[in-house]
């Protein structure tokens, strides 16, 4: 087992998260039952039974799902205990669906991996301990809800477990830790080869496609909201100036990926950056794959990559000149 559990009275602290959930809960339960009360008035009096038993069928359903929104973290409170998982990370995952369209996202989900068992936490939390990290979780068994965690130890080498830096407290204190951290990085430069230039064009090629996506998509919507204009209504000139804004921006990012890939080939030169693994993660869903956070950014990796490199451990990044679109990396 990769981790013990154990069991602790709830803090004040604990039950006021809880109840801020039963809270939201209640809330949104609430307005669903003022929209289906007036969208089944309609069904009863419109007299179709199948849309009737449809509709029933579906409205219990819904409301099985907020009552066990709420009901998770009443039983918590009434149980006066919480759960502390003791044990270190081994993986984090971020899981997230397109709900529609390529630009249209579910909220994330995050997760601890201790082993092979898995818990969900709070946005917060997950930023708040990298892989490799001995922790305390401290969860709510039947809401499924992480309340706290204690950072007992860092992943890494042993200088780096000795030298655990403070949490940054604020965004200001994070962004510059950042910069910091940026600013410590060892950087070279080295010639193009043939194959980084490949690399660099299938960057560019992809970061221009998803915005080629955006320009057609709303560019038909423009199209669409001018022939309104023409035939009906001045109103819809306020849709179109925004719709021609986002068109304007899809443009300007397209001409910029085609300039920094200019400026990278025409340098005939890459950087290469010596920093420190922050953290692993693995993103779920509709978008899967494995990412790095290193002292020099985050980076999209392979999972062969994923799996030699550990926190703690220094990589060369080799990235665009110009753009600073990585080429690639390797552990020293």
């Amino acid at each position: 087992m990769d981790y013990k559990e154990s069991k602790a009275p709830l803090t004040k602290e604990d039950i006021k998260t809880l109840r801020k959930n039963i809270i939201g809960g209640a809330v949104f339960g609430v307005f669903a039952i003022i929209v289906f009360g007036a969208m089944f008035s309609m069904i009863v009096s419109i007299g179709d039974s199948v849309t009737f038993y449809i509709f029933g069928g579906f409205g219990l359903f819904f409301f099985g799902i907020i009552a066990y929104i709420i009901g998770g973290p009443l039983l918590d409170i009434k149980s006066g205990q919480k759960t502390i998982i003791t044990g270190k990370i081994t993986n984090k995952e971020r899981f997230q669906n397109a709900s529609s369209g390529k630009k249209s996202k579910s909220q994330p989900k995050y997760y601890f991996y201790f082993g092979e068992q898995k818990y969900v936490v709070s946005d917060e939390h997950f930023h708040l301990a990298n892989v490799g990290d001995e922790i305390a979780l401290h969860y709510g068994r039947r809401s499924h809800t992480s309340l706290a965690v204690e950072r007992l130890s860092t992943g890494g080498t042993t200088s780096e477990a000795n030298h655990q830096e403070p949490t940054p407290t604020s965004p200001r204190d994070f962004m510059e830790k950042l910069q910091k951290e940026r600013a410590s990085v060892k950087k070279n430069e080295f010639p193009l080869d043939a194959d980084d230039l490949k690399r660099l064009r299938a960057t560019r090629n992809k970061k221009v496609g998803s915005n080629i996506f955006l320009l057609f998509f709303f560019s038909l919507f423009a199209l669409a909201f001018s022939l309104g204009l023409f035939l009906f209504h001045w109103l819809f000139i306020i849709p179109e100036v925004i719709f021609f804004i986002i068109i304007g921006y899809a443009l300007k990012w397209i001409t910029q990926c085609f300039r920094k890939y200019q400026k990278d080939r025409d340098s005939g030169m890459k950087t290469a950056a010596l920093s420190r693994v922050k953290d692993k993660l693995m993103h779920g869903g509709s978008r899967k794959g494995f990412s790095i956070t290193t002292t020099y950014g985050s980076f999209p990796i392979s999972k062969e990559e994923y799996d030699k490199i550990n926190t703690g451990d220094q990589v060369f990044t080799f990235h665009g000149k110009h753009s600073n679109w990585l080429i690639g990396l390797k552990v020293q």
